[in-house]
C-alpha cells in the first residue's frame, strides 16, 4: 500500500537557516510595512539621517529571517556579504549600522504607537493568509511562556507602555496534582493563540510575569476571531 502525505503549510524543521536571497527579497516585498515606515520617518523628522529608517528596519528584520542569535552576528554578516547589504539598501560596508544605532532604533520601535502599527501589520498578514488557506484557524490552542527581560535602570524614561518586569513562576503538576517541576524567571509572559495543524500564530499578547493565563483567553480569542474568516474556528484547546 502506498500512503501519500502532503507537507505542512509551514514545515518549521525544514526551514533553511540561511534562506536564499530570493526568499528574503520576496518577504521584504510582501510585508505591509508602509505605515510603520511613515511613522518612524515622521518621528525622526529633522534628526540625523546617517542611517535611513528603511535601512534600520530591514536590518532589524534580517536578524530574524537569518536566525542570527543576536544583532552583532547580523551586522557582521552584513559587513562581509554585499548581496545582503544590497537587500538592506546599504551601498558599502561603511553603511552598515553600528550596534548602538540598532539598539536605539529598537527602543523607538517599542514605543506604543509603533507597537500598535506592528500589531496591525501582523493582523493584516494573518488575515491575508487565512483568505488563501481554507483551514487556517479551524483548530486552535492557547498557551503562554516566559519572556525574559532586565529591569530598566531608568523606568521614568520608559515609553513602551509595558509595566516593569517582575518575577514569575510556572509549576507543572502530575495527574495527582503534585508539583513535579517548576520554572522561575524574571521578565514578562507572552500569550499565544495558534493554529495547531499549521503551527501558525493567530494572535499574541504580552503581560506581566504574574498575570493569570485564563484572564487573557477572552482577549486572545476575540482578536483571533477577527483574524480568520467568520465561522471557521471550531475548537480551542487550553
Amino acid at each position: 500500500m502506498h500512503i501519500f502525505t502532503t507537507d505542512k503549510l509551514f514545515d518549521w524543521k525544514s526551514l533553511d537557516d540561511a534562506p536564499d536571497l530570493k526568499i528574503i527579497q520576496s518577504f521584504l516585498n510582501v510585508l505591509p510595512d508602509e505605515k510603520i515606515l511613515v511613522a518612524l520617518r515622521t518621528r525622526r523628522y529633522k534628526g540625523r539621517n546617517d542611517y535611513p529608517v528603511s535601512v534600520l528596519w530591514r536590518v532589524h528584520l534580517l536578524r530574524y529571517i537569518l536566525r542570527h542569535p543576536d544583532m552583532a552576528a547580523c551586522l557582521a554578516d552584513l559587513g562581509r556579504n554585499p548581496l545582503l547589504r544590497e537587500l538592506c539598501l546599504i551601498d558599502s560596508p561603511a553603511g552598515v549600522p553600528k550596534p548602538w544605532n540598532m539598539s536605539r532604533f529598537e527602543e523607538v520601535l517599542g514605543e506604543p504607537k509603533h507597537l500598535t502599527l506592528l500589531r496591525e501589520m501582523f493582523n493584516k498578514l494573518i488575515r491575508k493568509l487565512g483568505s488563501v488557506v481554507p483551514d487556517l484557524g479551524q483548530h486552535t490552542a492557547a498557551d503562554s511562556a516566559c519572556l525574559k527581560a532586565r529591569a530598566d535602570t531608568h523606568p521614568e524614561n520608559d515609553t513602551s507602555g509595558l509595566p516593569q518586569p517582575t518575577g514569575g513562576k510556572k509549576e507543572y503538576r502530575d495527574e495527582k496534582g503534585q508539583v513535579v517541576r517548576s520554572f522561575i524567571w524574571f521578565g514578562y509572559k507572552f500569550h499565544l493563540l495558534v493554529d495547531v495543524k499549521h503551527e501558525v500564530i493567530l494572535t499574541w499578547h504580552i503581560t506581566t510575569a504574574t498575570d493569570d493565563d485564563a484572564g487573557e483567553i477572552p482577549k486572545l480569542l476575540a482578536q483571533a476571531l477577527s483574524n480568520v474568516p467568520q465561522g471557521r474556528m471550531e475548537t480551542l484547546g487550553l
